[in-house]
């Protein structure tokens, strides 16, 4: 298998978090370009580390780890961010920079990694407004958007590099079902549309209108499970039913370090 067929490739990855102090062992991990994979796991189960190590600013103690067929910890800083420019990231915080206006917000990095017209520019930013529904807030700053319109305005400017894949790191928990749904199936036709894959961390599995997602339970900085969301629901894997059905089982209620 080439490294170039897979957005992010772990091999026996082993990894420290300075930030959290938990210890990932021996992750072992392939999703392809145009995959959508989505990461679960309790509290302090390991699946943030994978974030840590997607941001470029830790490296694994151990193992091998590639993104788009690159390795982070060996690459110089230029070609670290054209690499990034191919990633568009969502956290939890969404990340929006207060002083600026939504579109201000949104056409950032493109103006940071891309040459565009003024014209094609606009043109791409107001597609991607247009279809997130945002015309109405594109003025507006961060702190006086909607919850959803603040998750919008993060998924349009990840989108807006037409990245090879997107990270979307607990930023859909907590919302309107109803926004979610609509969210959702936009941002799989848009996938879709430019040939990217999705990568998210959540505590609940997500349905991705029209796309089959890959799942991956983490526990004790491990995965314990892996399949599809049919895989999901049949397994009589421990984990994976007392996660889902909140039964008695291996994993503790609390994360303590």
């Amino acid at each position: 298998m080439e490294w170039q067929e897979v957005a992010l490739q772990f091999r026996n990855v082993s990894f420290h978090s300075p930030v959290s102090g938990l210890q990932s062992s021996e992750i072992t991990l392939d999703i392809f370009k145009g995959d959508v994979a989505v990461l679960l796991g309790p509290e302090g189960s390991g699946k943030g580390s994978i974030m840590e190590l997607l941001g470029g600013e830790h490296a694994p103690d151990s193992g091998e780890m590639r993104v788009l067929g690159y390795n982070p910890a060996r690459e110089d800083e230029k070609l670290l961010e054209r690499l990034h420019s191919r990633i568009g990231y969502v956290s939890y915080s969404r990340g929006l920079i207060s002083n600026m206006s939504a579109y201000e917000n949104i056409v950032l990095p493109v103006r940071y990694h891309e040459s565009l017209s003024a014209t094609q520019l606009s043109e791409r930013a107001n597609y991607y407004i247009a279809r997130y529904e945002l015309e109405h807030v594109v003025d507006a700053r961060p702190q006086m958007l909607r919850p959803s319109e603040g998750l919008r305005v993060a998924l349009v400017r990840a989108l807006i590099t037409l990245p090879d894949f997107v990270v979307i790191d607990n930023a859909f928990e907590g919302h309107c079902p109803l926004a979610m749904h609509r969210i959702l199936l936009t941002l799989r036709e848009d996938l879709d549309a430019i040939g990217a894959g999705l990568v998210l961390t959540s505590y609940t599995p997500l349905d991705i209108p029209g796309r089959e997602e890959n799942y991956y339970l983490f526990f004790g900085g491990k995965i314990v499970f892996r399949g599809t969301r049919k895989d999901l629901r049949e397994t009589d894997n421990a984990y994976v039913r007392q996660y889902l059905d909140l039964t008695d089982g291996p994993m503790p209620s609390y994360y303590k370090q």
